[in-house]
């Protein structure tokens, strides 16, 4: 168990339930699309890229590093209640370090972070959005708060890596000019 003292201190939110499920139409399925409809095949290959072998990183640590959440709150009743209890239905509280959500959201967000400029409404609207998911994560039980910084780190090394990998980008500063040869 990962629990810290700031873990409990963080309030059970039922309502943030709603980002953390609306992540997983978001985050495989519009962002890669978003990215194939600015026209760049390349960050498409970018992005899926990315979640395959941040998902391949994840199953390694879940079989080295077992962890148990320990849910200490009931789910409650109405709509809120009905949310969480979908929620801990479909993810149970074991191997979740680091965390999976907190991985793909920060590959999402990464990804729309370089679109903002050609979907400026939806971009900014997604990325406000998918920061939900990282508070969501430990207010609804699923995670404590080391799964969601470990959850970034994997996110941002594997998108950048693939970014690196499949688009090569040019690592010269914009404003200056290149050397003059001799």
């Amino acid at each position: 168990m990962l629990k810290s003292w700031l873990d409990a201190k963080i309030p059970f939110v039922p309502l943030l339930a709603i980002p953390y499920l609306s992540f997983l139409v978001i985050v495989p399925i519009v962002i890669p699309v978003l990215n194939l409809a600015a026209g760049s095949f390349r960050r498409f290959l970018t992005v899926g890229l990315a979640l395959i072998v941040s998902q391949l990183i994840l199953d390694v640590a879940y079989y080295l590093f077992q962890t148990y959440v320990v849910r200490d709150v009931q789910a409650g009743d109405g709509f809120g209640g009905w949310l969480v209890k979908q929620v801990w239905g479909n993810d149970q509280p074991f191997n979740g370090y680091p965390s999976g959500h907190c991985a793909w959201t920060t590959i999402g967000i990464l990804a729309m972070w370089r679109l903002r400029h050609r979907f400026p409404k939806t971009g900014w609207i997604l990325m406000a959005w998918l920061c939900l998911v990282y508070p969501a994560t430990v207010a609804l039980r699923q995670h404590y708060l080391m799964d969601v910084y470990a959850g970034i780190f994997v996110g941002f090394a594997c998108y950048w890596a693939c970014m690196f990998a499949v688009e090569r980008p040019r690592l010269e500063p914009r404003d200056e000019l290149p050397l003059a040869r001799t």
